[in-house]
């Protein structure tokens, strides 16, 4: 993707989220629906907001680890609303994404672990 593609996606969103907006005047929305837009919302502009201050970033080392430590925090973000999700047993046990949660969680945990432990703080 060109970045003069990337420039027409972000006006076109822009466009989209401003009509959004004006709706919210016109009509109630489902709250459910309007959470998942915040959520969404959230995460764009956190991965923006790491995006810009990687580029600012004169070592590409440390530009990489801002972006992979803004994953992490989301990553956990996403593992804590997961946890919740099983135990109000809103995410049935044979739901088919599960395995590949799991697995992907393990292989996580399993490569950290071999980092050996982290430094005390």
């Amino acid at each position: 993707m060109t970045s003069d593609d990337i420039s027409a996606r972000i006006a076109s969103l822009k466009r989209d989220l401003e009509a959004i907006e004006v709706e919210f005047g016109r009509s109630s929305a489902d709250q459910a629906a309007l959470k998942e837009l915040k959520s969404t919302v959230d995460n764009i502009r956190l991965s923006v907001w790491a995006v810009l201050t990687a580029a600012q970033a004169n070592d590409k080392t440390a530009a990489r680890q801002v972006v992979a430590r803004f994953r992490i925090r989301r990553a956990t973000e996403l593992a804590r609303n997961v946890l919740l999700d099983v135990r109000n047993e809103a995410l049935p046990i044979d739901a088919p994404e599960l395995a590949t949660f799991t697995a992907t969680m393990d292989r996580v945990v399993t490569q950290l672990k071999a980092l050996g432990p982290p430094p005390p703080e």
